[in-house]
């Protein structure tokens, strides 16, 4: 899941263990509130917009450098044991104690007797949150506003994939 922040931020979170997993902000990152996010269809990149007039698409899997840093901590998370590199602020995580966590399977381990006491005494594990500052592509002299709103709409031809951000401007 990602959220949008008036801190200039986006942030990718693991529902399942309650970690943020990445922070997109920092050094390219927006300058003022970011207002809408739009994830692709096929789940490797996403787009933003805010208050600073910009519309950015930041990367989620191994097309790049980026990608490959934000794939491996989005595998780490569900993991905590296991510290992502990058910088960023580290988290306690559990698994199966995140917001969804009643909509899921319970995991069960009948060599530990009752699965509920086990679960309360394990430690956290902290995870180390990653820090990503550098979008794939940024826009900064295109809109004159504010952009609220930012949609993937995919369209092929000849064996490509083309993005069109729509941005609806307030009235």
């Amino acid at each position: 899941m990602l959220s949008a922040s008036k801190d200039e931020s986006i942030r990718l979170w693991n529902v399942y263990t309650s970690c943020c997993i990445a922070i997109f902000a920092g050094d390219q990152g927006h300058r003022d509130e970011v207002l809408s996010i739009d994830i692709h269809l096929l789940g490797n990149v996403f787009a933003s917009c805010g208050m600073d007039n910009t519309v950015k698409v930041w990367s989620l899997q191994g097309t790049s450098h980026t990608g490959h840093r934000v794939a491996r901590a989005i595998d780490q998370s569900y993991d905590s044991g296991t510290a992502a590199r990058g910088g960023g602020s580290s988290t306690a995580c559990q698994s199966n104690s995140g917001p969804l966590s009643t909509l899921l399977p319970a995991d069960t381990d009948d060599s530990h007797g009752d699965s509920s006491n086990s679960a309360a005494a394990a430690p956290r594990k902290r995870f180390q949150t990653l820090l990503e500052q550098f979008p794939l592509f940024s826009t900064s002299h295109v809109h004159s506003d504010y952009v609220d709103c930012v949609r993937w709409v995919i369209h092929t031809f000849d064996q490509k994939i083309f993005c069109c951000f729509s941005c609806y401007p307030e009235f």
